[in-house]
């Protein structure tokens, strides 16, 4: 294929995929709207517990990170002294 093609191809597939996620959307807000109150309730009191959890482990995942990332550095820099 040109590069022209190929061009051509990829700003289809990004067009495609663009009015699929707008269809999607759409979909999932008038399912939503459908829903009755108690169920509304329901799914924003899980949104506030998962808020909440995504509160406390987040911390906890970046210190994991921070040492792992400082361990491998101390590991590279002390092998070179």
């Amino acid at each position: 294929m040109h590069k022209g093609a190929f061009a051509r191809v990829m700003n289809a597939g990004k067009k495609l995929v663009g009015a699929a996620a707008l269809g999607v959307g759409m979909a999932v807000q008038q399912v939503h709207a459908a829903l009755p109150t108690g169920v509304d309730t329901s799914i924003t009191a899980i949104q506030t517990d998962a808020t909440t959890l995504g509160g406390y482990v987040a911390p906890v995942l970046i210190a994991i990170l921070g040492m792992t990332v400082g361990f491998k550095l101390i590991k590279r820099f002390t092998n070179k002294i």
